[in-house]
């Protein structure tokens, strides 16, 4: 009886599961057909075909605007579009190869400025603008301004992006008169593609468009679009979207696997100017306080502004040093032996024996000590540098800072001079001529004038540091791209 009514419910369940499966599979055909009729799958954006821009009397509504937040790692593709959605996708989808097109134009022009190859300007000066020969398709600035309109809408962040390219130095195209300027310095050999069939939309609604893709490198990379009564166009240019994205895997790279890396860099008791840093006053005759306050405040708002975070300390009047010189202290810029000898002489064996049998080193990442001499003379820097042979014998870096009264002596101390001598101890390098020049001269001059290794001011607040210096400082991982002629590795 059992055993019957058991084998009876068994095959109801079966014939059950038959009639599910069959209902299933007509379900899935029916969806199989109607996205091979729409030639798309939702969430994809494919190659387009169609009209160049929207209906214009296809007004936006008063829908929330789509975040334009950069997600951390790539989000699934949303397989939910409500059929609103789905219209904007096909009106995305139809124009997005024309924008991108536009898109290489732009580049082209600004980045690589391509157009150079088709005239001579080998004789233009690289940082004085020049007009582009007649019969140029750019000639006249208004080709230029038609292009913004037809990737960007008209005016807007993304075409001023463009015009303020490059960061450093004079911009690589701009308008005079009506026609179109270009400067030669600073050229980009950008050959990244972006496709509109490997495009996905990640959220769409009736002002805008999130955007994902993989550049033609691997670069994943998120990006928008913004929807207006004339169609759809690009939020930014790709490029800058590229090199944002590059920036970013940058900063959390390692600072000492850049090819960029030198000796003299991450090297002493001053190895990177970041954490908690103390300046060791070691004075050999009057003490002298003045220049440091100023000096560190500068400096310590500088690392905020890069990301850096930077607490830098000195000895003060209780805790200063104070050693009294067995012999005459020396003040050429090549008779810097006496930082070591002067501590020998003394008995205390070495200027890093002297600062750890009297200075409390706990806690702090780094330090480097100053030396002040009350003689006149030009201040100098000793860091520790592997690239020569006696590099251990300066382990505990030290500057030399001589000190004047004289307010019109060419070398007198100020709270510039302090902090350049300093610099030099965490890695910075000389700007001015005779250590560096040529084309490098040229471009320190042009892209950052007010650089602190080039000019030393009474007034700190008037200098600022360059990439390559805050690069060689450890607060930039890489070096950037437009002082790439100052790497070891060029």
């Amino acid at each position: 009886m059992r055993a019957g009514k058991a084998s009876g419910l068994k095959s109801l369940f079966v014939t059950f599961l038959i009639i599910l499966t069959v209902y299933f599979l007509i379900i899935t055909a029916s969806q199989s057909r109607e996205d091979a009729e729409s030639g798309s799958e939702p969430g994809v954006v494919s190659a387009p075909s169609g009209a160049a821009s929207a209906d214009p009397s296809d007004t936006p509504s008063d829908a929330p605007p789509v975040s334009d937040t950069t997600p951390e790692s790539r989000p699934e593709t949303p397989t939910d579009f409500t059929a609103e959605q789905l219209e904007y996708v096909k009106e995305l989808e139809s124009v997005l190869e024309d924008l991108l097109g536009y898109d290489h134009m732009l580049t082209e022009l600004f980045i690589n400025r391509s157009v150079l190859l088709s005239g001579d300007y080998s004789d233009n000066d690289p940082f004085e603008p020049f007009p582009l020969d007649k019969g140029s398709p750019y000639e006249n600035y208004s080709a230029v301004t038609e292009l913004f309109g037809l990737l960007f809408g008209g005016e807007g962040e993304g075409g001023r992006e463009f015009e303020s390219f490059p960061d450093y130095g004079p911009a690589a195209v701009s308008e005079r008169d009506g026609k179109t300027y270009v400067t030669s310095h600073y050229i980009v050999d950008f050959d990244i593609h972006f496709f509109a069939s490997e495009t996905e939309v990640l959220d769409i609604d009736s002002s805008g468009a999130k955007l994902y893709t993989q550049a033609s490198d691997g670069t994943e990379l998120f990006f928008s679009a913004s929807r207006t009564k004339n169609g759809w166009f690009l939020d930014r240019g790709m490029y800058f979207v590229y090199r944002d994205a590059r920036e970013a895997a940058e900063a959390q790279a390692d600072w000492t696997e850049s090819p960029d890396f030198s000796t003299g860099m991450n090297e002493g008791s001053a190895k990177r100017l970041a954490g908690d840093c103390l300046i060791v006053n070691v004075f050999l005759d009057d003490p002298v306080f003045g220049f440091l306050d100023g000096g560190i405040a500068f400096l310590e708002a500088e690392a905020g502004a890069a990301g850096v975070e930077l607490d830098l300390e000195y000895t003060d009047s209780e805790t200063s040093l104070f050693l009294r010189a067995e012999s005459v202290i020396p003040i050429g810029l090549d008779e810097f032996r006496w930082t070591v000898s002067l501590f020998e002489e003394a008995g205390e064996g070495s200027l890093e024996k002297f600062v750890e049998d009297n200075v409390s080193l706990d806690g702090y990442d780094n330090y480097c000590v100053m030396l002040h001499v009350n003689k006149q003379s030009r201040s100098y820097a000793i860091p520790c540098d592997s690239g020569y042979y006696d590099y251990k014998t300066y382990e505990t870096e030290r500057c030399v800072i001589f000190y004047s009264e004289g307010g019109d002596y060419a070398y007198r101390p100020n709270e510039s001079v302090y902090m350049h001598e300093m610099l030099h101890l965490f890695g910075a390098d000389d700007l001015y001529d005779p250590y560096v020049e040529g084309e490098k001269l040229a471009l320190i001059e042009e892209y950052c004038p007010y650089e602190l290794m080039r000019y030393i001011p009474d007034d700190i607040q008037e200098v600022s540091l360059s990439p390559l210096t805050r690069f060689l400082i450890g607060w930039e991982n890489r070096l950037d791209d437009q002082f790439a002629v100052f790497s070891d590795a060029a």
